[in-house]
């Protein structure tokens, strides 16, 4: 308990620090007119990302960390998805752009939170809006940013991954960059995998509250977040008669699925 304190005084300190840097190079590329903004916004969280997860009492491992030097000149990252701390973590090894819902944009700080770290929030319900999205996402990609996708659409409890949302892969349709598959799966500190009982203190779904979540994770012991990236889809290994047939975001979303889930350790169901 006596950890507690001071956890959420570091977790405290590093956000609203994150949060008047943020506010404050808004205003001045407000003045600006600095069409930089997206990217400071990315190089931003992720100066910040390590230590609020340190304060938080997550340690990071990361595995096939290699694999990410093919997006040296933009690219994908695909992860599954289970809580807030799936951002940072991402953030933490790489500056990344962040697909995510017009709902948590409406969260009232989330959302500014969000924004400052250069996402892209999309209406995945409104099929004639996300039209309109998919090529802003597109164009992200081709100007050589790195975009984060959670395709799974929502966050789960840990035990599997879910089925993917192939829609937002379409906008690989028109660039070819590398897509790095992630599996982020979180241990116990010694390395062993997490019992359902102490994921509910990390993970953030269903009807959880977000500000109750977050207290749990600091009233815990600390955890151990392993990310493993897979070896990346290459745009030159790209099947060709996928490409000509109009199926290549349905081989890529599949794909992709396939390399997380040979990498994934579910939490265990007691």
């Amino acid at each position: 308990m006596r950890a507690f304190p001071l956890r959420v005084g570091l977790f405290l300190k590093e956000t609203s620090s994150y949060l008047t840097e943020s506010l404050f190079h808004d205003f001045m590329a407000a003045l600006r007119a600095d069409v930089r903004r997206p990217q400071a916004g990315a190089l931003r969280i992720q100066a910040y990302s390590s230590r609020i997860l340190s304060a938080a009492g997550i340690e990071v491992v990361v595995e096939g960390r290699e694999h990410l030097s093919c997006l040296d000149a933009g690219g994908m990252i695909v992860s599954n998805h289970t809580s807030f701390w799936d951002v940072l973590l991402i953030a933490n090894v790489h500056a990344t752009h962040f697909i995510t819902s017009v709902e948590v944009k409406q969260t009232p700080l989330i959302g500014y939170l969000a924004a400052a770290g250069g996402s892209f929030f999309v209406d995945r319900r409104n099929r004639a809006k996300l039209s309109d999205e998919i090529p802003q996402i597109a164009r992200a990609l081709r100007q050589g940013l790195t975009i984060g996708l959670f395709p799974e659409g929502t966050t789960s409890d840990g035990t599997s991954i879910l089925p993917f949302k192939r829609s937002l892969f379409r906008s690989l349709k028109t660039c070819s960059v590398p897509i790095v598959p992630l599996a982020i799966s979180f241990q116990t500190r010694e390395g062993q995998p997490l019992p359902l009982h102490e994921a509910e203190r990390i993970f953030y779904y269903g009807e959880h509250v977000l500000t109750r979540q977050l207290l749990r994770t600091f009233l815990g012991q600390g955890v151990r977040a392993v990310m493993r990236f897979a070896e990346p889809l290459l745009p030159e290994q790209f099947p060709q008669e996928a490409i000509h047939e109009d199926r290549l975001h349905t081989y890529l979303c599949d794909e992709t699925r396939r390399r997380m889930l040979a990498l994934h350790q579910p939490v265990v169901r007691e």
